[in-house]
């Protein structure tokens, strides 16, 4: 099963309230610190994963602003 960019940018969100709980808390170094890696990893996954997905817009450079017509 693939998981999409949004996925990945939600696991490294909750990884990093995972590390915040353990700082505060005085949790062990080591767990501290490969949750620090693990958030790191997913937050690159996530931007690769964002930055490869096929996506087209509908917009052109015609259509200008859309909050300013062109006239």
């Amino acid at each position: 099963m693939k998981f999409g960019g949004t996925f990945w940018l939600a696991v490294s969100s909750a990884l990093l309230v995972a590390l915040t709980i353990l700082a505060y808390f005085g949790g062990a170094f080591p767990l501290a610190f490969f949750t620090m890696l693990s958030g790191q990893a997913c937050l690159l996954i996530a931007v690769y994963r964002v930055l490869r997905e096929p996506y087209t817009g509908s917009k052109t450079f015609d259509d200008f602003y859309e909050d300013h017509p062109s006239p």
